[in-house]
């Protein structure tokens, strides 16, 4: 994730006319992070499968990045010397000694600006994930990972059919096979960034790289606000983390869309400020309350509503 600029975090949601196919359709927008990512609600029939390969465009500045990074791991390879390691004084074994991924850091057109920077390639034995000085074998192959804690090796799951004679595995095991269905379990909670994993939302509230840089902070402390505008085809229903809101008229007010968000089980009263509108006029829902300084939910269009067959 890069820094963060700072301000509120904001979503759009537009409801507007698919003039390309002369039918009305909503589109939500998220501005998450550094980039907009569109979401496409579709009501009625279900359409049908898209090609492969449709939606991923490379443009010009994607071919740009890609070369960057190129660039960026042939300079590593090529300053990296023996004379370069030896450091100023020409002597191995010295202090000044430089290490095997100091080539990458610098303010050269082809380094990366700062150890917290993603650029770069990974070398094909992982040394130099990691570029701060002393950490450069973190993430590299053969490598044991520090222990943090005291070991609890449990039980896997038996032997699956086809493998050998039926019995128990265990990660106790000092031999033979372990079988698990389950073993990246830690990384998909990583992976896992929504509301809906305590981890995510704790990490939120203190980003590592806010942790002893001057000048970057976290983000958790700005309420979220969420926009709405344009002209629906038709009544419709709002969602909201998997609860719909009562049906709304096409020129529904701030009132009124406060008053059916208020009325889900997950939104207390009090927890939305609505201004602007009616629509098509926007209007502006911020998160407050229970729901402050919180990455809430995504609000959506419920499908089937608003006479919507598709969404661009």
């Amino acid at each position: 994730m890069k820094r963060s600029h700072h301000g509120k975090r904001t979503r759009q949601m537009l409801l507007g006319a698919n003039t390309a196919r002369a039918r009305r359709g909503l589109a939500v927008t998220g501005l998450l992070g550094l980039g907009i990512v569109p979401v496409l609600f579709t009501g009625g029939s279900s359409a049908a499968p898209a090609p492969v390969g449709q939606g991923f465009n490379v443009t010009s500045s994607d071919l740009s990045h890609i070369l960057r990074q190129i660039k960026i791991a042939e300079a590593h390879v090529t300053n990296t010397t023996p004379a370069f390691l030896a450091g100023p004084d020409g002597i191995t074994g010295n202090a000044d000694d430089r290490g095997i991924c100091d080539a990458l850091v610098g303010p050269g057109p082809n380094q990366v600006a700062s150890p917290l920077v993603a650029d770069g390639l990974r070398t094909v034995d992982g040394s130099c994930n990691n570029l701060i000085r002393g950490q450069e074998k973190f993430g590299a192959e053969g490598q044991l990972f520090p222990r943090l804690t005291t070991p609890v090796f449990k039980d896997a799951d038996p032997v699956p059919p086809g493998f050998g004679p039926p019995g128990p595995t265990s990660y106790t095991q000092n031999s033979g096979l372990v079988f698990d269905s389950q073993p990246r379990l830690i990384s998909n909670l990583i992976v896992d960034q929504t509301s809906t994993n305590p981890a995510a939302v704790s990490a939120a509230g203190f980003p590592v790289r806010t942790q002893g840089n001057a000048g970057v902070t976290p983000c958790a402390d700005v309420n979220e606000v969420q926009t709405i505008s344009g002209t629906p085809s038709a009544e419709f229903s709002l969602l909201f983390d998997g609860q719909a809101t009562t049906t709304l008229p096409r020129n529904a007010s701030a009132a009124a869309v406060r008053t059916a968000l208020e009325a889900l089980p997950n939104i207390g009263v009090g927890d939305v400020k609505v201004t602007g509108g009616s629509l098509p006029d926007a209007i502006t829902v911020t998160f407050q309350g229970a729901l402050a300084a919180t990455n809430v939910a995504q609000i959506a269009l419920v499908a089937g509503t608003s006479a919507i067959t598709e969404a661009t």
